[in-house]
């Protein structure tokens, strides 16, 4: 496993500034990370992990209601709720 070093910058969206993360290289194609895949992004505190799953997979997600896709990336997303 290799080990990448990036830095968190912001952007502006709608007005908000907001953290912004950008990958980018060959070395993501090299990873399998290629044109037109998807890719499902798992958020916990002070972690991401970003996996590749089959387009098959990620239709019947969706046709699940597990993930929902943003329609300007075609990424997938799942909200998760707290009971507070």
């Amino acid at each position: 496993m290799k080990v990448r070093l990036i830095t968190v910058g912001s952007i502006n969206s709608g007005g908000k500034e907001v953290p912004y993360l950008r990958l980018s290289g060959q070395w993501l194609a090299k990873i399998g990370f290629r044109f037109g895949k998807k890719a499902i992004i798992r958020e916990q505190p002070g972690q991401l992990t970003i996996q590749i799953v089959t387009f098959e997979e990620s239709e019947l997600r969706e046709a699940a209601g597990e993930y929902q896709a943003r329609p300007w990336s075609g990424a997938f997303w799942k909200e998760e709720t707290s009971c507070e």
